[in-house]
């Protein structure tokens, strides 16, 4: 058991939801989680993303191939964790 004081806040479980594209969107220059599916045999790309004014959510990654597919679902970034 790990002997170090625990602050009942960091003890909390957060339940975070997938949003469709097709249902919300996020706010403009909002970064989030997204999730591009590429269609091939990679499968799927998880990646921060912004949601750019021109309505579509791209990978802020630069250079990253999550920038080439349409991403399908978003959901907000977590609380960073208490200090």
């Amino acid at each position: 058991m790990n002997d170090l004081p625990q602050k009942p806040q960091s003890n909390i479980d957060v339940v975070m939801h997938w949003v469709a594209v097709t249902d919300k969107l996020p706010p403009i220059i909002t970064r989030v989680i997204g999730y591009f599916p590429t269609g091939n045999e990679s499968g799927e790309i998880v990646s921060t993303a912004i949601m750019h004014n021109k309505g579509h959510l791209v990978s802020d990654f630069p250079n990253s191939t999550a920038s080439y597919f349409e991403a399908t679902h978003w959901m907000p970034l977590p609380e960073p964790p208490c200090a």
